[in-house]
């Protein structure tokens, strides 16, 4: 049964609701009124355009969700928090739920959206997932992935992706990425959390008993395979080394390489490891495809 407002307040000690001095009002808000919200705005914040991308692409797609947060106006008729949602509902063409709150002092502003922000993370560990830091790392990197990147977007986490896309692909793909993240690290060999457990996740689609088999060896380093020593030893000299680490993305790359070798059996005899190019010219992009 739902809990009313009231009954919540109550139970917090405060019996009375507070009437204050500003006025609100839940309304829902068609493209149209908020374009006219968006022409009274005296004075726009500057728009960031992957914000109102996000935003719109959820509501064209039904995941953007009442949350509580305000579409808020001061005296002076400035849109104190809400902008990029009203932009975005314009855009997408959608109409949207919210509550607008005006009549609000212009000092406020000093104070809108100065928080900490609360991370994908955050929201999987209150979901109840395990390993929660570990599942939304490798979660932002097989949606690049799924989504066709093979660039340094993959583990970079430089891509401008909505949380509810993100929660969206989670959904779907529970299992697998939470079992990358509760397995082992690769510690020894120096390998960044987030590009182990999405290799495991893209190597398991291809073969699970392989992948274990793979990883195993990278993490203890017993194996009578020469070319997963030498991989071995070489992500873990990138990492210890006194010069700048090559970073997520070459790690992510070599593994991959190396796997697809492993798996075709061109490992026997090598006398170095893979290369695979980060940067440059003559930069590689992570395989198509997994052996």
């Amino acid at each position: 049964m739902a809990i009313s407002t009231e009954d919540v307040l109550k139970d917090a000690g405060i019996p009375d609701l507070v009437t204050w001095e500003f006025d609100d009002v839940a309304s829902v808000i068609t493209p149209e009124v908020a374009e006219r919200l968006l022409s009274l705005n005296i004075a726009n914040r500057v728009v960031r355009p992957d914000a109102v991308a996000r935003y719109a692409d959820d509501m064209r797609n039904g995941r953007f969700l009442p949350t509580g947060a305000t579409i808020a106006i001061d005296t002076e008729g400035r849109i104190l928090d809400g902008q990029h949602r009203l932009l975005a509902c314009v855009e997408s063409g959608v109409t949207i739920r919210s509550i607008i709150i005006s009549g609000l002092e212009p000092e406020a502003f000093t104070a809108t959206d100065k928080g900490s922000r609360r991370s994908l993370a955050d929201t999987l560990k209150r979901m109840g997932y395990a390993n929660s830091a570990r599942m939304a790392a490798a979660a932002t990197a097989m949606l690049a992935w799924d989504d066709g990147h093979r660039s340094g977007e993959v583990t970079s986490g430089g891509r401008k992706t909505s949380e509810q896309k993100l929660l969206a692909y989670i959904a779907n793909h529970a299992d697998e990425l939470s079992a990358a993240a509760g397995s082992p690290t690769l510690a020894a060999a120096r390998v960044l959390p987030k590009v182990a457990d999405a290799a495991r996740v893209l190597t398991r689609r291809v073969d699970a008993e392989d992948s274990e088999a793979f990883f195993e060896a990278l993490r203890t380093g017993v194996t009578d395979e020469q070319g997963l020593i030498l991989l071995r030893e070489a992500l873990r000299r990138d990492r210890e080394g006194t010069g700048k680490s090559r970073g997520a993305f070459w790690q992510l790359g070599m593994i991959l390489k190396t796997w697809n070798l492993w798996r075709e059996g061109d490992l026997v005899g090598m006398k170095k490891a893979v290369i695979f190019t980060p940067g440059g010219s003559k930069a590689n992009k992570l395989p198509a495809e997994l052996s």
